[in-house]
């Protein structure tokens, strides 16, 4: 197949439209939330607008992961426990986690993909804690959704995507897997990813870090955010491997480790909490799990 026979970019993200969009309710929830003079009540209002998404977020809220030391009744009480940004992100997060969840992605396992996201959205948090303060939960989400485009690809062009992996494996070229994607396929996930989401009028610093998180050099507005993504991602990779190799995931820009001031060593550790982890967050995002073994 030819490549110019294939959708471009910007057909991809229109045919998809439908399927790939946010609630209603989250797009009014951001622009609230980004609006100057915003109120506890403007934000619950807009989120109770949605019963589902309401529950889910309380469902979140009471999370042992959260560590509140008291149990969230309620939307407003919520809001002013945890802050408007972080009600907001984590509102993005159980939207993302019900419209995608359920997914078809032929030649790739659905709960492999939510496993690995997970764990970046986990390492990515544990990482923000230590050299970006503040940027937690933002960082949570920028790991849950870094290869949402991924998702389209597999989903939308299943073989094309696949010939693209493929290609990777073959032998030809440097074997990069998205290296691979910009040859077959004429783009890559990480800016499909990107683009879908400054569609959806998603804060500038989750664009980048969906962006930018094989090429952490790249981002000029958040470069010390996107390298914990950058990273959080290649580790994700060892945590859902159970191993300690670097050989085994993506290799991690030097520069990436000199922007967020850690070594290496924190690896272990990190992976150790995530992996302590990991089935939690996937219970309280409602995502798909592994079976059990039998």
């Amino acid at each position: 197949m030819e490549t110019d026979s294939r959708p471009s970019m910007e057909q991809l993200i229109a045919q998809t439209a439908t399927l790939f969009s946010l609630p209603e309710v989250v797009v009014r929830l951001n622009e609230v939330v980004e609006r100057p003079g915003a109120t506890v009540s403007d934000i619950a209002e807009v989120i109770g607008q949605d019963p589902a998404l309401t529950v889910r977020l309380l469902r979140q809220a009471n999370s042992p992961f959260y560590g509140l030391s008291q149990a969230v009744d309620t939307v407003s009480q919520a809001v002013v426990l945890l802050g408007a940004q972080r009600i907001r992100d984590m509102v993005l997060s159980a939207a993302v986690s019900d419209r995608f969840g359920q997914l078809t992605m032929p030649h790739e396992p659905l709960e492999d993909f939510w496993r690995h996201s997970i764990y970046a959205a986990i390492l990515a948090r544990d990482l923000a804690g230590r050299c970006v303060r503040g940027r937690e939960e933002s960082l949570f989400i920028g790991g849950l959704i870094h290869d949402i485009g991924q998702m389209l690809l597999f989903h939308a062009l299943p073989e094309v995507a696949h010939a693209a992996f493929l290609h990777s494996l073959d032998g030809r070229g440097d074997q990069d897997p998205v290296a691979a994607e910009r040859e077959v396929i004429g783009f890559d996930h990480a800016v499909l990813g990107g683009a879908v989401l400054e569609g959806w009028g998603l804060p500038p610093l989750l664009v980048d870090c969906v962006r930018y998180h094989h090429a952490p050099s790249g981002s000029q507005r958040f470069p010390l955010e996107v390298s914990v993504v950058h990273i959080a991602n290649s580790i994700a990779h060892l945590a859902a491997l159970d191993s300690r190799d670097p050989a085994d995931a993506p290799p991690i820009d030097v520069v990436a480790w000199h922007r967020v001031g850690l070594s290496e060593a924190i690896v272990e550790g990190a992976i150790l909490r995530a992996q302590h982890r990991v089935v939690e967050v996937e219970e309280m995002l409602m995502l798909p799990r592994r079976a059990a073994a039998a």
